[in-house]
């Protein structure tokens, strides 16, 4: 599943336990990611990583006709995403 939405009330953490109990490396998380927050809270319950690919091909298509604008979001965006993975 992917997204820029997690289902209401749904986290994280009962998948990262469910897939410990098989053995399972911390898994990455690439549903319900599109802010730094989503990133945090994807990590904190565990998450090896979090992908955030809908949020980012949102940026591309509102700035598509400006390069050097969409490129500077991109940027803003990668960072704060990266950021959030320091916990």
């Amino acid at each position: 599943v992917t997204g820029t939405q997690l289902p209401s009330g749904k986290t994280h953490k009962h998948l990262v336990e469910a897939l410990k109990t098989l053995g399972a490396p911390p898994p990455v998380f690439g549903f319900g990611i599109s802010t730094p927050g989503d990133v945090k809270e994807a990590i904190g319950d565990g998450a090896g990583g979090a992908i955030s690919g809908s949020a980012m091909v949102q940026l591309i298509e509102k700035h598509q006709h400006q390069p050097e604008i969409m490129l500077s979001h991109i940027k803003d965006f990668i960072a704060q995403m990266k950021a959030a993975t320091q916990v």
